[in-house]
């Protein structure tokens, strides 16, 4: 094989990998972003990005684990409203730490199937930007009963 034939076949293949990473949204539906270092799963509806690509400066915090309130609930806070064009952006971090030899992973899982982080381990974030008003419910699929909502409005 000459080298113009073996440098046809690297570039393809470059495009091939870059492809299988892309996901091209719906006009008028959400698009997310994951960081992916630390976090065991892909998400679904997202683009994964290199580990060092930050969220927008303008998003939501929203925290994941034993945030010391009582009811427990592990999304704090559990309500966030964020405005199209200004900050729609959710960022969710994963702040529960190890309990002894338990790692407490997280995720957050859209009611609707929209979204999905994929396992997030202690530490990791994943964020989705909204595109659509509306009001958005989601949940910790280790622990179903940590639930949360995202009100968009635009």
């Amino acid at each position: 094989m000459g080298l113009a034939a073996g440098s046809i076949i690297a570039i393809v293949l470059i495009v091939a990998v870059f492809a299988a990473f892309v996901h091209v949204n719906a006009p008028g539906q959400a698009t997310s972003s994951q960081i992916s270092s630390q976090s065991g799963g892909q998400a679904t509806n997202s683009t994964t990005q290199a580990s060092n690509q930050l969220p927008p400066a303008n998003s939501v915090s929203v925290n994941i684990g034993d945030l010391g309130a009582y009811p427990y609930n592990g999304f704090g806070p559990t309500t966030v409203t964020v405005f199209i064009g200004v900050n729609n952006t959710v960022v969710w971090q994963n702040v529960d730490q190890t309990h002894g030899a338990q790692t407490v992973a997280a995720s957050v899982v859209s009611t609707t199937g929209l979204f999905n982080s994929g396992t997030l381990a202690p530490s990791a974030e994943w964020w989705f930007t909204f595109t659509t008003p509306g009001t958005y419910s989601y949940y910790n699929g280790y622990y179903p009963s940590e639930t949360g909502i995202v009100v968009v409005e635009s």
